[in-house]
């Protein structure tokens, strides 16, 4: 989960990107500031800006299902929930400047500061986003007012520092956060041996046995070791071993094709005689001159097959990928170098093996996280396969540490899979630096932050400028360019 500041910075990003174009007049008297906020004042430029933003959610929401964006006309004359686009338009830009003001009203009652680097990421981000389309100014929209939504959401964020850091008022301890981190995450490894030929075909039942007899095999090998380290290094052990054997599976087929090449070759060349004088003629110019016009030929087509079977590879590998639910820990490396000077000032570099470098971190699965941004228009087929994968979740969470055992994921795929204590690799130097802390607050508390932070908005008092709501209503600006 990234933090709050890359979330609030790329909601600035899209939104500034995407900010109106057009000739509205300058803000004038009158209409200075758009609305107060338990006597906070804001600024027109501010409810312009966040005018522009929810037009654009106003264009997402009337989509259609095939990716048309509806044109200016249409959105003017639909309903959003129940209500006139130009209503709810303007209920969401007075929605987000509820928002805005509850923020700067929170971090000055705390009495928080931002620190100078963080203003000199405002001032950049003001910079160069208003730099990057002029007709922000003839909008109304000043450099200013970008720097002001800039800082807000660092503001937000060191609002919520002051609340859930480590010892803050509405935080936890450092014992909770890693409990918390050991309920929700498993780590764990695995990999897939697949039931069906390169094609998605189901082997016959003689092979499936085998590879299953296989799959058991290795973790029979797994669990004969006497402690959980041990049990994890043979893992990767098995998980090297299997690829070698998927590798003596694809050199074979690329030898049999080979042959098929060669004979085809032969066949060639003995029924033209024409043809064979001509290809004498030229490999005796080819020796004379030291050419391997032949070998580089073959060289070309072991390339071509070679691509082939890095394409195969990364589809199972991006199989693999999809039935994670999160995979914080990418596998890098499985080998780390080390480099040892000698007596005679010579350096001899020694290669040790990574013992974390297959370790996946696995995010439990909620009812929460399943509903979340699911298509109203799920298939069958999908359905089925968010089953087995929220069941294949549910079992790594039961599984005992360090015992190996083969998982029947579908019909298709079985898994070798092994669970490790996360615990053994919560230290500062790995899984709790200060980086995967903040990550973990965040999951932890931001839910209940921006409630927090929701209901004091809702308390707020708002009174609103009818001159400004007026003057600045949606549909007499200029939006249509919005859509691009």
């Amino acid at each position: 989960m990234k933090t709050i500041r890359r979330i609030a910075a790329a909601v600035v990003s899209f939104t500034l990107a995407a900010t109106m174009i057009g000739c509205t007049p300058t803000i004038g008297a009158g209409t200075e500031n758009a609305l107060s906020i338990n006597g906070y004042d804001v600024r027109s430029g501010i409810f312009l800006y966040y005018t522009m933003q929810a037009y654009s959610e106003a264009v997402s929401e009337l989509t259609g299902s095939d990716g048309t964006a509806p044109d200016l006309k249409t959105v003017k004359s639909s309903r959003i929930e129940d209500l006139e686009a130009e209503d709810w338009i303007q209920d969401k830009a007075t929605k987000y400047c509820e928002d805005y003001a509850t923020i700067q009203q929170e971090f000055d009652r705390l009495e928080l500061t931002l620190t100078d680097d963080a203003l000199d990421q405002i001032d950049q981000m003001a910079e160069y986003y208003f730099n990057m389309n002029e007709n922000y100014a003839e909008n109304g929209i000043t450099q200013e007012t970008i720097r002001d939504i800039a800082a807000s959401t660092f503001k937000e964020e060191v609002i919520f520092k002051h609340y859930y850091d480590l010892g803050g008022e509405k935080s936890c301890t450092e014992d909770e956060l890693k409990d918390y981190f050991d309920d929700n995450f498993a780590r764990v490894k695995y990999f897939t041996i697949k039931m069906t030929d390169d094609e998605g075909n189901a082997l016959d039942d003689d092979k499936k046995r085998e590879l299953r007899k296989k799959a058991e095999l290795y973790v029979k090998q797994i669990n004969s070791k006497s402690s959980a380290e041990d049990k994890l290094a043979e893992f990767d052990v098995a998980n090297n071993d299997y690829n070698e054997y998927l590798d003596s599976l694809t050199t074979t087929a690329e030898g049999e094709e080979s042959a098929d090449t060669e004979d085809t070759t032969t066949t060639a060349v003995s029924t033209d005689e024409e043809s064979a004088e001509t290809t004498t003629d030229i490999n005796s110019e080819s020796e004379e001159s030291g050419e391997t016009t032949e070998t580089t030929e073959i060289s070309e087509e072991t390339d071509e097959e070679s691509e082939e079977t890095t394409e195969v590879s990364d589809e199972e590998s991006d199989e693999e990928s999809d039935e994670e639910s999160e995979d914080e820990e990418n596998e890098d490396s499985s080998e780390t170098t080390t480099t040892v000077s000698t007596e005679s000032d010579e350096e001899e570099t020694t290669t040790t093996a990574d013992p974390y470098a297959n370790d996946r971190l696995i995010q439990k699965k909620t009812t929460a996280a399943e509903s979340e941004e699911k298509s109203s228009e799920t298939t069958v087929a999908e359905t089925e396969s968010e089953k087995q994968d929220k069941a294949f979740n549910d079992h790594l969470f039961e599984m005992e540490f360090g015992k190996a055992e083969v998982y029947d994921y579908n019909d298709d795929e079985i898994y070798v899979v092994i669970r490790g204590d996360l615990r053994e690799r919560m230290t500062e130097d790995d899984l709790w630096s200060s980086d995967y802390v903040e990550q973990l607050l965040q999951m932890r508390f931001y839910d209940e932050f921006t409630e927090y932070m929701e209901k004091l908005a809702k308390e707020s008092e708002v009174n609103k400028n009818n001159r400004a709501y007026n003057r600045y209503a949606p549909f007499k600006l200029t939006l249509e360019s919005q859509q691009a």
